[in-house]
């Protein structure tokens, strides 16, 4: 059973690698995806006890992750919401030949509008 604490005032949020995501993917991808209706599958991994992923699809080798803190942040100001980064998207595409997950859009790099535009894109 987790027991979903916030996350601390001013702590860090410990998000998973790149290479820590790709992993959650295949595992996802192998294990729980739903073949023949990929838009309706997901699974949930706990990454740590203040961060879970999400991973969702696998429409035309796309998969979605969306990484985040599962009970939520503590904050004490207004002005500590403006850069708070309060989650993270990721969108992988998988390639068999060779076998690796090609990053398509990241949040940090491409801004959630980005993501946003790209999942609507893909069909999500």
């Amino acid at each position: 059973m987790n027991t979903y604490k916030p996350i601390k005032y001013q702590a860090s949020i410990d998000y998973p690698s790149l290479d820590e995501v790709r992993a959650y993917t295949e595992l996802y991808r192998v294990s729980f995806m739903v073949r023949d209706n990929p838009d309706k599958g997901w699974h949930k991994f706990t990454h740590s006890d203040t961060v879970e992923v999400l991973t969702i699809g696998g429409i035309n080798n796309y998969y979605l992750v969306y990484t985040y803190p599962p009970a939520g942040l503590t904050i004490a100001h207004l002005e500590d919401l403006l850069p708070l980064e309060s989650w993270r998207g990721f969108i992988l595409e998988y390639q068999p030949v060779p076998e690796i997950y090609r990053l398509d859009t990241y949040t940090p790099r491409d801004g959630d509008t980005a993501f946003k535009r790209r999942k609507t894109e893909l069909g999500y």
